[in-house]
């Protein structure tokens, strides 16, 4: 079984910042699966190690790994600029949201039109969200620190949408929702960006873990 981590996006880390894949179709969730998704559990310290691996090794890291400590801080910035949004902020969120990017990355959204689409789902539906916290998963680093996998749920809310937009897709405001996400990233100096992100389907989540 998959083990997961949890982490709260505190209110230092939103201070400390200033969703997303090529195509526009999937700018933000559609459907909520009808399953819902196996609650986390927060593990013990021991356990958490496990979650980071050397690539093409049996090697883990801890927690306290250089790498490690930098890739969850930006995939924790990225998220949460991606996931707390509304129609009057949604615009700045891009521009945060854009500066976690290869400049590949970047140009590879533009030819698709996905900040143009973003903008228009949440200004045109009276759209906002909320994240509410990260658990990661499995994720690991190469052997010469160069790229990195990072796996994770993003955990957040619709806290405003239209009737029609939101009953379409089987959302409601005020429930907690999960997102299964995996970012690759690259690194660029003593910074990681991310040059690619699939997601998976969008599940119920009661709670946020012990």
């Amino acid at each position: 079984m998959r083990r997961t981590r949890i982490i709260v996006v505190s209110t230092l880390l939103l201070a400390l910042m200033t969703g997303c894949t090529p195509t526009p179709t999937d700018v933000a969730p559609t459907t909520v699966s009808e399953t819902a998704a196996p609650q986390p559990t927060a593990p013990q310290r021991d356990e958490a190690s496990t979650l980071w691996h050397l690539e093409g090794s049996d090697e883990t890291l801890p927690d306290d790994d250089p790498d490690v400590i930098a890739l969850q801080r930006t995939v924790a910035l990225h998220s949460a600029t991606v996931d707390d949004r509304a129609p009057d902020t949604v615009d700045a969120a891009l521009e945060d949201e854009f500066a976690f990017y290869t400049p590949a990355f970047v140009a590879s959204l533009d030819d698709a039109q996905y900040r143009q689409t973003a903008s228009a789902m949440y200004r045109d539906n009276g759209l906002a969200t909320r994240q509410l916290g990260v658990a990661w998963t499995t994720s690991t680093i190469s052997a010469d620190r160069t790229r990195a996998s990072v796996g994770f749920e993003s955990i957040f809310e619709f806290t405003a949408g239209s009737d029609a937009y939101l009953s379409e897709r089987g959302l409601k405001t005020g429930e907690r929702y999960a997102q299964p996400r995996e970012l690759s990233l690259v690194r660029d100096g003593d910074a990681w960006l991310i040059d690619g992100i699939q997601k998976g389907p969008l599940s119920r989540s009661e709670t946020l873990g012990g």
